[in-house]
């Protein structure tokens, strides 16, 4: 997706560059091009008129009113932003100007003058024959040297993009690895720790020993068919239950609740972590009987766990 993006978008900037370019380029040269044929048409039309014919004059007229306007338009035209530098085109340029200042009050004024000022008018057409081509022609010239440039610049503009563009697939192919290679990983280590969590689990069932894992508040939240054996409780009926309530006499529930607190808060151990501790438990008939415990402290999440490991031994001490 990113691929087939990135060349559409690399497709539609060269389309508008290209457009835009051509649509300017067109523009340009066709005015130019119009110069000398409006010219010599101003001159034909001079020639024509200048046989004493009434109709032409009419035609005069339109012919030096689209010259003119031609070379007005042409004068302010981009391309030519630079000619005024050039001093060979402020004389042809001088000298166009002139001669059509010129003749405007000719051209404007009665017919009878204007056919009488012809053959001067012809004369000072004619002078400026050349400075027209010369202007054409050095207008054509700057033309193409813009035209170039432009290329010049679109091609670069391009090569732009396009190396952008290659930086831009190689991180997101460098990324689409790193990611391919994370979710292997994480994948990897989501079966190893599946399978561990498989083993622990069958460990804790298997296990002959009661296990009991409680939290900060002494809720059960987990328990092992040998701890069902051992206090009766079913695990329905004891997970998510208070601990002490459940298995702990009741003369022995304050002693137990205060170690839980000086532990919390101070971190002082007696019976946690302290190895092999016997003591009394409560089965739920509510009969007393001795046990073995230890207890482990862990932190998981932030969190307090405590877990117990406890046996029976009742017919031990009996025996």
């Amino acid at each position: 997706m990113a691929i087939g993006l990135t060349a559409l978008l690399w497709l539609d900037l060269t389309q508008r560059i290209d457009k835009l370019a051509t649509s300017q380029s067109d523009n340009t040269q066709w005015t130019i091009s119009q110069l000398e044929v409006d010219y010599f048409r101003l001159v034909l039309a001079v020639e024509t008129a200048s046989h004493d014919d009434l109709g032409a004059v009419g035609d005069l007229r339109t012919r030096f009113d689209i010259f003119y306007s031609r070379w007005r338009t042409l004068a302010r035209a981009e391309a030519y932003a630079l000619l005024p530098e050039d001093a060979r085109y402020k004389a042809a340029q001088a000298e166009v100007n002139r001669v059509l200042d010129a003749a405007v009050p000719l051209i404007d004024g009665p017919e009878a003058d204007l056919l009488a000022g012809l053959p001067a008018l012809q004369a000072q057409l004619d002078a400026i024959r050349e400075p027209v081509r010369t202007i054409a022609l050095r207008g054509l010239d700057i033309f193409a040297e813009q035209s170039d440039q432009q290329r010049r610049e679109i091609v670069a503009l391009i090569l732009r993009t396009g190396l952008v563009t290659l930086v831009l697939l190689v991180v997101l192919t460098i990324a689409a690895i790193l990611m391919i290679a994370a979710g292997r990983r994480a994948r990897e280590d989501a079966q190893r720790i599946e399978e561990v969590n498989r083993n622990l689990s069958m460990i804790v069932e298997t296990s002959l020993d009661a296990i009991i894992v409680a939290d900060a508040e002494g809720i059960v939240r987990a328990y092992n068919p040998a701890a069902e054996a051992i206090f009766g409780w079913t695990q329905a009926e004891i997970i998510g239950q208070p601990m002490a309530e459940m298995m702990i006499p009741a003369h022995h529930r304050a002693a137990h609740a205060a170690g839980m607190k000086r532990f919390l808060t101070t971190g002082e151990r007696r019976i946690i972590g302290a190895g092999r501790v016997q003591m009394e438990a409560c089965h739920k008939s509510g009969r007393r009987f001795p046990v073995e415990v230890s207890i482990t402290h862990e932190r998981v999440g932030g969190r307090h766990v405590f877990v117990s490991f406890l046996r029976d031994i009742t017919h031990r001490l009996r025996a």
